[in-house]
């Protein structure tokens, strides 16, 4: 399977070897989902470091309202984090289907056919039965 991050960066290639393989993959639909998905990482990981300045101004000496304050915080950023997460393996699994729908590129001077008769032949080891 090819990289996520290699299909987007060579874009063009890769949609040229599914025409030359005679294939139907979705390489757009790639680029677009990894995006999502690295958007959504993203923000997931903003929130972790939200929930994590968040128990650390707990562990202060603080009045009862703020306490309860930071519990509620904790609490809605625990529900988004979560999700979150589903959101975002939802998406990977999605990405990781589509992503193995698009072949493997080839060899550059392998040659572009339909038909195993449109194959050159390079050489005969041994004689065929």
């Amino acid at each position: 399977m090819l990289d996520y991050k290699f299909i987007k960066d060579n874009i063009d290639a890769v949609k040229q070897n599914i025409i030359n393989r005679n294939m139907t993959a979705d390489a757009d639909l790639v680029v677009e989902l990894f995006d999502k998905r690295t958007e959504s990482v993203t923000k997931l990981q903003a929130l972790q470091q939200k929930r994590n300045e968040n128990a650390q101004a707990m562990k202060q000496k603080l009045d009862n309202d703020k306490r309860q304050e930071l519990i509620q915080a904790g609490k809605a950023i625990k529900e988004e984090i979560s999700t979150l997460e589903a959101e975002t393996k939802e998406l990977e699994a999605k990405l990781e289907e589509a992503a193995r729908q698009i072949p493997n590129m080839v060899h550059p001077k392998a040659p572009v056919g339909k038909l195993d008769t449109e194959n050159l032949e390079v050489k005969v080891v041994g004689t065929p039965r």
